[in-house]
């Protein structure tokens, strides 16, 4: 079954304080270089679509959001065993590459090439990476796992606040895993108020209550493991009453390095780091590939 990558992990714009400030400290001499922006991931048995390419702007430029999709590139999937490239076409309503033949079937343990090039500003573009899809056994325990529907923060017997939990079995050779959820029924009257930030509905506006309805947390575990592992569903990433989907995904290298580096881009000290992006060339970004598995769970007023 196809599955939808609801972790958004392009971040357009990362706030970074320093000492209380919301400011960032950007060498004067600094140049501007043109990228092409990948966003892309595989998924064993699902067809190759939602390649996003995009591309970078210099700060000091008014920015139109029409201009950031790259329609126009030349976008090749390889798959590396097999030595067999496979051209991906642009979908101007989805904003993305996709490949639309029948004779690519993205397999579990297997390495992918994804290689772009364009001409941005006058120049001759290119980038590539290489993903290896994570090896078939990744599978959400339902049987193991405590998702039956309970009051927010209930309490068990001892007086001790229950939570959801996903138990799961990992993927040999995989210990990434992250976790998406959202809330199905997020509205103002939905809202939990008994929150522990004090928030009440009445500041629920409808930018806040989009932020608020998608949370993500991720897991590691040792490659070597395989018996159940879980991962906890924290009430802090509970915000409204009703039903939830829960998506975990098993992410390979690439998915990795991108999900716990791509915000985390400047110390307490103001020193500033660049993300892992794993793409060689001229690009930046994140092309991944991941094994997904979906539930469902519950708050109860």
């Amino acid at each position: 079954m196809k599955q939808t990558v609801y972790i958004f992990l392009m971040a357009v714009t990362t706030l970074l304080t320093h000492c209380g400030k919301g400011v960032v400290d950007i060498d004067g001499d600094a140049t501007y270089e043109p990228k092409l922006v990948i966003e892309g991931y595989l998924f064993p048995n699902t067809k190759v679509d939602n390649i996003r390419i995009s591309r970078n702007f210099p700060l000091n430029r008014e920015i139109n959001v029409l201009e950031f999709p790259v329609a126009n590139a030349e976008v090749f999937l390889t798959d590396l065993e097999k030595d067999s490239v496979y051209p991906l076409e642009y979908n101007a309503g989805l904003i993305s590459y996709e490949y639309n033949g029948h004779d690519l079937h993205i397999e579990n343990g297997k390495k992918y090439r994804l290689q772009v090039a364009a001409k941005l500003d006058g120049r001759d573009l290119a980038a590539s990476a290489v993903t290896s899809v994570p090896e078939k056994g990744f599978v959400i325990d339902r049987d193991k796992s405590r998702l039956a529907p309970m009051k927010y923060r209930e309490k068990d017997a001892d007086g001790e606040v229950k939570t959801y939990t996903i138990a799961y079995k990992p993927s040999p050779g995989t210990d990434f895993y992250a976790l998406s959820i959202v809330a199905l029924n997020a509205s103002q009257n939905t809202f939990v108020e008994e929150n522990p930030f004090g928030l009440k509905k009445e500041d629920i506006d409808d930018q806040l209550l989009d932020q608020l309805k998608y949370e993500a947390s991720w897991a590691q575990t040792s490659p070597e493991r395989n018996d159940v592992a879980e991962i906890e569903i924290l009430w802090f990433d509970v915000w409204f009453y009703g039903r939830y989907r829960a998506i975990l995904y098993a992410g390979d290298v690439n998915f990795k390095y991108y999900f716990t580096t791509h915000d985390a881009v400047q110390d307490i000290d103001g020193n500033l780091y660049e993300p892992r992006f794993n793409i060689t060339g001229d690009g930046i970004g994140v092309f991944g590939s991941a094994i997904a598995d979906t539930v469902y769970f519950e708050v109860l007023r």
